[in-house]
């Protein structure tokens, strides 16, 4: 198996654009995020030039990270625009299961938009699943491994996409397979922006191949970074400074010595 790699590649020689609709905490790091990964940023939100923009860009992250009434209100409008432009919408329920407004405006949107993927942690892909657990704030409650897997399957099949729920260990599943990643670093969880900027890293390899290759290339790509970065910095601050330039320097002979993934048929 070597479509990561081979995707990476890929996605670089593309330098696709994508199109962020995120949170204020994570906007910089996100853009840094692609930049060191070899996509552009497009971090616009405005309604008058909504069409025009996902006309050049190749994915659109929402991502509902702050929310307020003006910022549901564009977002509601990016997912419409996204059906006439077709364009890949990842969506990334952020807080969903800690209130209504966020679980009900998650869903809103995947069912809206032109949604291939979803990203979240166990507790939001379940909310948005019906199921409510103790979510606290960005936060998953709900790890365990049988249920991550079973709640990753059957929201892919519910909304028809590919889904990424991620935690110790991330599953991604189309309905049809199951991926679990093994990769990754404690660090990730002591930086703010990972798992948002994961959505959009997302994005930029869903322009060079099908969602649930896509998001498998994505994660295991950013995790093995992760991973690498943690051994060189053991603080917060100086890990996420090396997680960009790691992002920047992984070839695909390190992805290949270093990538834990195992893929089966459901």
């Amino acid at each position: 198996m070597n479509f990561v790699e081979e995707n990476l590649i890929k996605m670089r020689e593309k330098n696709p654009v994508i199109q962020c609709f995120t949170n204020n905490v994570v906007t910089n790091f996100t853009a840094n995020v692609l930049l060191s990964s070899g996509a552009s940023p497009i971090m616009s939100y405005c309604e008058e030039e909504a069409e025009e923009m996902q006309n050049i860009a190749s994915a659109l992250l929402l991502n509902i990270g702050t929310l307020d009434k003006t910022t549901s209100d564009q977002m509601r409008f990016q997912a419409n625009i996204s059906k006439k432009t077709k364009i890949p919408v990842i969506i990334d329920p952020v807080g969903a299961g800690a209130s209504k407004l966020r679980t009900n405006l998650s869903i809103e949107l995947i069912n809206k938009a032109n949604t291939k993927i979803i990203k979240g942690n166990s507790g939001e892909i379940a909310a948005i699943n019906g199921i409510i657990g103790k979510t606290r704030g960005v936060d998953a409650t709900i790890s365990e491994e049988s249920f991550t897997s079973k709640i990753t399957i059957e929201t892919a099949k519910k909304f028809d996409c590919t889904v990424v729920t991620t935690g110790k260990i991330d599953y991604i599943s189309d309905g049809n397979r199951i991926a679990k990643i093994f990769n990754g670093s404690e660090m990730l969880q002591k930086i703010t922006g990972a798992g948002c900027s994961l959505g959009a890293l997302i994005g930029a390899f869903i322009s060079v191949t099908d969602p649930f290759e896509a998001a498998i290339s994505a994660v295991e790509f950013f995790n093995i970074a992760a991973e690498i970065s943690e051994r060189e910095k053991k603080f917060p601050g100086s890990f996420k400074i090396k997680l960009l330039d790691n992002l920047m320097k992984l070839n695909k002979e390190t992805i290949s010595k270093m990538k834990r993934v195992e893929i089966n048929e459901i």
